[in-house]
């Protein structure tokens, strides 16, 4: 950034990935906190995030796009 500052913090991600190279399972560590997320097949996945100063959540997001977050 011009300031100095850094838009995004190191991370390091693992990926699971199918036989057809899609990603299953995420999992990021970050300077400010970590994330994870399980992608379904029917492409609806669930993601539990603790990062920064936000609260922590857990999403999930049906195949069909709805979506249901707890904080």
């Amino acid at each position: 950034m011009p300031d100095g500052t850094i838009g995004y913090p190191e991370t390091v991600l693992l990926r699971l990935i199918t036989s057809k190279g899609a990603p299953n399972v995420k999992l990021a560590a970050t300077e400010d906190g970590t994330a994870c997320s399980f992608v379904g097949e029917d492409k609806g996945y669930v993601q539990i995030v603790s990062r920064g100063k936000e609260q922590p959540f857990v999403k999930v997001v049906t195949k069909d796009g709805q979506e249901h977050v707890l904080k």
